[in-house]
């Protein structure tokens, strides 16, 4: 019998990770299915966001890498949409320009500034300063903000995050 096959037959709480290689936390198929979705493109925000899931959900939980490899995927997909060639583009520069100029944007599904919201709830990482401010993410805040990432990484590959057209 298969590992994984034991693991589940056991109702573990462990299964093993997408590339066999090693285990993961069980996750609700549906979320994992979409986390994979988003990610099975081998760009830079594919690469990121399973790193990111694998810092949420792996064997070694990272809760601050699981925050920060979200983010990195969302700027990978976001900013070339929305910022362009911006030297030193951040997911605070995508929030800025959604926020400062909402018409140039279409999202789909509602107002584009539910996309700057989503971002919102991502940037910044808690810890990404160091020094007495430096506040350590819980693992299941990160993992929100994880299955935050896959939703806006999949809409923008879908194209409902766009560039409105000339008005």
């Amino acid at each position: 019998m298969k590992l994984d096959s034991l693991l589940s037959h056991g109702h573990s709480a462990w299964t093993t990770s997408a590339d066999g290689k090693s285990l993961a936390e069980r996750v609700d198929p549906t979320s994992t299915e979409a986390a994979a979705m988003s990610a099975s493109p081998a760009d830079e925000a594919g690469r990121e966001l399973r790193e990111a899931w694998d810092k949420a959900y792996g064997l070694h939980v990272d809760a601050s890498d699981a925050w920060d490899h979200a983010i990195k995927a969302v700027e990978a997909i976001l900013i070339p949409i929305v910022v362009g060639k911006k030297d030193k583009a951040n997911l605070g520069s995508v929030a800025g320009e959604l926020k400062a100029n909402p018409g140039r944007w279409s999202f789909t599904l509602g107002p584009i500034e539910t996309v700057e919201a989503m971002i919102r709830l991502m940037w910044p990482n808690p810890d990404r300063h160091a020094g007495a401010d430096r506040n350590e993410p819980h693992i299941e805040h990160s993992r929100g903000v994880v299955h935050n990432a896959v939703l806006l990484v999949q809409w923008a590959r879908d194209g409902l995050i766009v560039l409105a057209t000339k008005q």
